[in-house]
């Protein structure tokens, strides 16, 4: 298991530089704080949310900043458990914090960080259909697989004797090798 930790300290209006890229198997984690600059102390807002946008299709997906006990907001995004609102897109997405609250005169929406959220795209592709001879050659193979059928036929109208064939154990055997050997050769196989 590969843990990658990116860890980026950011105040209003400042941006994160760099691309962060995440997949399927990794998580988004980002924690702040609200301060009150009059009081100067941390607060907590009632209305908190990390809005991630495609670039490409515009398509918003917003998550719930949850604060704790100490007034630190957490987001937690499993990449991969959420792959289905997200469309299963991948390109860039804008990642934007959103504070609102009844108290606060001026709203925060500070886009801080451009991600490169990133799918597997599986393209199944088939193997290309071998080419197929044609109809004639095709007939004439067929023909001559059925012709050994034909055989006793054409044995019986010729007047071939076949009720006189010994059924003794060395007329059979000569016969079953001969055939073997036959096959043998016919298949490109060493005889010997």
């Amino acid at each position: 298991m590969t843990v990658l930790v990116c860890i980026t300290r950011l105040q209003p209006p400042h941006k994160v530089v760099r691309t962060l890229e995440a997949d399927h198997l990794q998580r988004i984690i980002m924690k702040f704080q609200l301060r009150n600059t009059a009081a100067d102390s941390l607060m907590a807002a009632h209305q908190t949310f990390v809005r991630l946008t495609n670039q490409k299709t515009r398509r918003e997906i917003i998550f719930v900043a949850e604060v704790d006990s100490s007034n630190t907001y957490t987001f937690d995004l499993d990449v991969g458990s959420r792959e289905k609102e997200f469309g299963y897109l991948s390109g860039q997405y804008t990642m934007e914090l959103i504070v609102g609250d009844a108290v606060i005169q001026n709203p925060l929406s500070w886009i801080f960080v451009s991600s490169n959220h990133s799918t597997i795209f599986v393209m199944h592709t088939f193997r290309v259909a071998d080419k197929r001879p044609s109809t004639f050659i095709s007939n004439v193979f067929t023909v001559m697989v059925l012709l050994p059928l034909l055989l006793p036929f054409w044995w019986m109208k010729i007047g071939v004797n076949v009720s006189n064939f010994p059924l003794s154990l060395s007329a059979i055997g000569f016969h079953v090798g001969v055939a073997g050997k036959t096959h043998i050769f016919h298949s490109q196989q060493l005889m010997f």
